[in-house]
């Protein structure tokens, strides 16, 4: 659901709710959002044999597969396909970079 929408159906400004949510989560609603996404589309990773990534996209709510791998690249520092060469039964991959102290940039340190 758009943040807007979010915003109205609490009778809150845009601005107020993305100020409150960071506040109260850490993160900004749609950042928060991807995170989400992300997280749903390594749980499948982590139990399938075998993943069609354009699939998994769409069914994790991403609108195409390119915007799976950028968030995968961000979020985790590889690719999908390298993630998923990386897992085994010992190693459970779940490593999510953290927003910087301004919350504007990124990095991959776990």
């Amino acid at each position: 659901m758009p943040v807007a929408a979010i915003a109205e159906r609490v009778g809150l400004s845009h601005r107020r709710l993305i100020q409150i949510f960071t506040a109260e989560v850490g993160v900004p609603p749609k950042l928060f959002g991807r995170l989400q996404r992300f997280q749903r589309a390594m749980s499948v990773v982590q139990h399938v044999p075998v993943v069609g990534w354009a699939k998994l996209a769409l069914n994790c709510g991403y609108c195409d597969q390119s915007h799976l791998i950028r968030d995968f690249r961000e979020f985790s520092g590889f690719s999908p396909a390298d993630l998923f060469r990386l897992r085994n039964d010992r190693v459970k991959v779940n490593h999510v970079a953290l927003p910087d102290r301004e919350g504007s940039n990124l990095s991959n340190t776990p």
